[in-house]
């Protein structure tokens, strides 16, 4: 779970192919901070540090993305020096500052209305499409979503 309060903005420096996409993410982190096995949103998405190491404010760590995760989130997004908005997962006793977020994709949505408030952004409906359990699908007319940034 996590609380879609950002903590810093990581730059994906290495993509590589290996079954599943294998992600070297360089952040002004400490790495002493970041455990194998910790989930951090990156962009939204829930992804698992499998790899870590650098110096407290220049940090990096490895995640690797299953071609389903990679279907689902937006064409590009996990390209060599692309920006992602970094945030921990929420463990016991964290403060709940933002919302509550599962960082689990289920497909890329198209924004179908956006009006501008100069006091605020408001987007929807966002219209996608749903997979099911045992194959089924279905519409949703509207659907909240997490969006990067």
């Amino acid at each position: 779970m996590f609380t879609g309060i950002v903590i810093a903005i990581g730059t994906i420096a290495a993509a590589e192919q290996r079954g599943d996409l294998r992600l070297r993410i360089t952040a002004p982190l400490d790495p002493a901070r970041i455990d194998i096995g910790a989930s951090i949103a990156c962009s939204g998405v829930c992804l698992t540090v499998v790899e870590r190491g650098g110096t407290s404010g220049d940090a990096w760590f490895d995640v690797d993305l299953s071609g389903e995760s990679v279907r689902r989130t937006v064409p590009g997004m996990w390209a060599e020096g692309a920006k992602l908005n970094l945030e921990p997962s929420l463990r016991l006793g964290d403060e709940l500052g933002g919302h509550i977020v599962t960082g689990h994709v289920d497909s890329a949505g198209r924004r179908q209305l956006a009006d501008r408030d100069p006091r605020a952004r408001r987007n929807g409906p966002v219209h996608r499409r749903k997979r099911l359990d045992h194959g089924q699908r279905r519409v949703a007319d509207r659907q909240r979503c997490a969006r990067p940034g």
